[in-house]
């Protein structure tokens, strides 16, 4: 099932990456001639920046990951805020809408397929006073940016960003949900991220995590602390070795007489289990892996003393909900992508090749030697001692 899913991922990063190009190609010189004669895109979203009123209609476009979904809003509801008289929808996909549902967003879904996408274009064409396009490489996403707006908005870098009226640079020095924060402040939004919004729960969701947990004999009195022990399909060197995850649910266990619940997807059950296989404590450990749905992770991590997790999406949904988190870095900098809040951890052990992955260029490789070394660098004392931290703040 894992595999299905990465290599359903490669695919629709290389054709996108291939038709995408040929695709920008063609409607950016159209575009470029555009404005050459006439501009009146770029003049139209300088209207729409000095008049918020005269906006009657925005979309952003966010396809890909939970965790950057979850770095769009601060973003999204400033724009919401300062373009209030507008309706705002958001393009998602199957994979990520529920981080948008959870806020009260209107969610657009897209199917991935060339007809879906197709078939939303020509639905679209020309209907958004303004499109945001919140995808730093996708090709695709600045086609249909550039196809249903009036007036578009995206990052620079690449042939893409010729089908925008208007541009951002995109700083890779900077979290990641200020770099999508830049995006406002070129709307006329003012000031930056002071923290994450927090996601909703409903509460069918949250009577649903209540039940799992009783049924592990876990109730309201019970101190919790969740470890995500996975990571998304992509770059899987990102992942802790799990004999070190067992050390450390043991000693978290053994000190804190706590329980440990190990989140994850289906897929990820059974890798799970191996590593409660090689506990001492296990029966102080719960595998919740594949018993939840996201939207009552959304619920779940709200209520964990702490939560421990590789770079991915649960560690970014614990941070906005407020739990003190611990983040593990190696592949990626926690410069970009570190659990944002001022009381949360993140453990980054630097070597010579990391980091390798830069999402806003695409670029998200596993390990070119194929050890994960800057992962390994990470010891269980490191981790035990931001626990220490944390408990104590």
């Amino acid at each position: 099932m894992r595999e299905g899913s990465s290599l359903r991922t490669l695919r629709i990063r290389l054709i996108d990456r291939l038709a995408g190009d040929l695709v920008c190609l063609l409607l950016g010189s159209a575009a470029l001639l555009r404005k050459s004669l006439f501009n009146t895109g770029f003049n139209r979203f300088n209207s729409y920046k000095a008049n918020p009123a005269r906006v009657k209609s925005i979309l952003f476009i966010q396809l890909w990951g939970i965790g950057e979904t979850i770095l769009t809003l601060p973003a999204i509801m400033a724009v919401k805020k300062r373009f209030s008289k507008a309706s705002i929808s958001v393009l998602a996909t199957s994979r990520n809408r529920a981080v948008y549902d959870s806020v009260g967003l209107n969610v657009i879904e897209l199917g991935m397929k060339p007809g879906q996408i197709i078939r939303f274009i020509m639905k679209n064409l020309g209907s958004f006073d303004m499109v945001v396009d919140m995808e730093e490489y996708l090709r695709i996403s600045s086609v249909i940016t550039y196809l249903v707006s009036k007036a578009s908005l995206g990052f620079s870098g690449g042939i893409r960003s010729t089908l925008y009226n208007a541009t951002v640079s995109y700083d890779d020095c900077k979290h990641t949900a200020e770099a999508f924060f830049d995006l406002a402040r070129s709307l006329g939004v003012k000031g930056g991220v002071k923290a994450l919004v927090s996601l909703g729960c409903a509460d069918e969701d949250a009577e649903g995590v209540k039940a799992f947990l009783g049924s592990q004999g876990l109730g309201a009195g019970d101190q919790i602390i969740g470890i995500c022990t996975g990571a998304a399909e992509s770059a899987r060197s990102r992942i802790w070795p799990h004999k070190r995850f067992a050390k450390l649910a043991d000693q978290i266990i053994g000190k804190y007489n706590c329980c440990v619940v190990f989140t994850g997807t289906s897929s990820e059950r059974r890798a799970v289990h191996r590593i409660m296989g090689m506990m001492g404590n296990r029966d102080r450990a719960v595998n919740a892996a594949g018993c939840m749905s996201i939207r009552q992770l959304f619920c779940f991590v709200k209520q964990c003393r702490l939560f421990i997790s590789n770079d991915t999406g649960p560690m970014h949904i614990a941070a906005a909900q407020g739990t003190k988190t611990i983040g593990l870095f190696g592949p990626n900098t926690p410069l970009r992508w570190h659990p944002f809040g001022e009381s949360n951890i993140s453990i980054y052990r630097k070597t010579r090749c990391s980091p390798c992955i830069n999402t806003h260029l695409g670029q998200v490789p596993e390990c070119r030697f194929g050890n994960a070394i800057c992962m390994k660098r990470i010891k269980v004392s490191d981790v035990m001692e931001a626990v220490e931290r944390l408990v104590r703040a």
